[in-house]
């Protein structure tokens, strides 16, 4: 299910029904400024090719094409350009998916995206955009080997370019984009969590490691977000237990500072988080013995404080769920909420 939130009312609002996407979890939502679209995933039997366009001004789902989409999958990528959607990846059964599509939101359609790069196939990678191309870097590749390798997509040219790695290899990791730097961090590599990371420059085609100093643990299943100024990761596994640490990556000092467990939501990992432009809202995600973590939190990195989100009506606790942030609003749509797969989505005005 998903939904919204108003404070000024102090309550989360449930987005339409009314030609919503099917039931799924471990789709991928990006934000256009405007619309947030979902796409692919799986259902209860079957990965998926479908998606939609939700706008929470208008509470309004609009279906999106299905011709010359890219074949159903999940664990890809997605990230927006400014004008369009660009999915890359994935596994479906057969194993990893070596190509993607851009979505041209004005005009309902789909273009495919191919690579002669042969190892590019892979899922739980990671992808940003940089402001003129699509970095991807990382995942799985075949028989569930991770890879250090990676790529730049330039969608105005629709060329691909090697890009060098002197990194760990690893999957699960978490990518963030700082307008100069991709930064990598954590995740699973050759038979270990990891708890090192690199910073890659496009524009040098150059990766510094970061700092292992005062790192968070190794970890895997966490979250990470950019503040303009920081990188803020939290919460994740380790192969014992999941975790309710964090920490906050400065790349102009190279340095970590460790987020505060003070009220920190409990141990989980598989949540979702997004920034507000002040603070970071965590979601859902797994706690141990695989119960669903109830509800979410807010941490302030200002104050190195956390703070709950208002619980009445709020969605269910959930997993594999999407979660994006309008610039007003956070929208939570899809996952599930332990027995069943939703297709509810949920808003929340975090200030007006």
């Amino acid at each position: 299910s998903g939904g919204r939130y108003n404070p000024q009312k102090d309550q989360w609002v449930p987005a339409s029904q009314q030609q919503v996407p099917s039931a799924r979890g471990g789709h991928t939502a990006i934000w256009t400024g405007q619309e947030m679209i979902v796409w692919a995933g799986l259902d209860q039997y079957n990965y998926l090719d479908s998606g939609g366009r939700y706008d929470p001004q208008k509470d309004q789902w609009i279906p999106i094409s299905q011709q010359q989409a890219p074949s159903a999958r999940g664990g890809h990528t997605a990230i927006w350009t400014g004008q369009e959607m660009i999915v890359w990846g994935g596994q479906n059964k057969n194993g990893q998916i070596p190509n993607g599509a851009k979505y041209k939101l004005e005009r309902d359609q789909w273009v495919g995206v191919l690579t002669n790069l042969v190892e590019l196939g892979r899922f739980l990678h990671t992808a940003v955009w940089t402001g003129n191309e699509m970095v991807i870097w990382g995942g799985y590749v075949d028989n569930g080997r991770v890879t250090a390798s990676g790529a730049a997509y330039v969608p105005t040219t629709s060329n691909w370019k090697p890009i060098i790695s002197n990194i760990e290899p690893r999957g699960g990791h978490t990518a963030v984009w700082t307008g100069q730097e991709m930064i990598v961090w954590a995740g699973v590599g050759l038979n270990k969590y990891l708890n090192t990371g690199g910073r890659y420059n496009p524009s040098s085609n150059q990766w510094q490691l970061t700092s292992q100093h005062q790192a968070p643990s190794p970890r895997f299943g966490h979250t990470a977000v950019w503040t303009g100024s920081e990188m803020i990761i939290w919460g994740g596994t380790t192969a014992e237990k999941p975790l309710n640490t964090g920490g906050r990556y400065s790349p102009s000092s190279n340095q970590w500072q460790l987020t505060s467990q003070h009220q920190a939501p409990s141990p989980r990992f598989g949540h979702t988080a997004v920034w507000t432009g002040s603070e970071m809202i965590i979601w859902g995600g797994y706690e141990a013995g695989g119960k669903l973590a109830e509800g979410g939190r807010i941490y302030n990195p200002t104050k190195d404080a956390w703070s709950h989100l208002p619980t009445d009506q709020k969605p269910e606790g959930k997993i594999l769920n999407s979660l994006v942030w309008t610039g007003n609003q956070i929208i939570i749509w899809g996952g599930s909420d332990g027995q069943t797969l939703l297709n509810s989505g949920w808003t929340f005005k975090t200030e007006e």
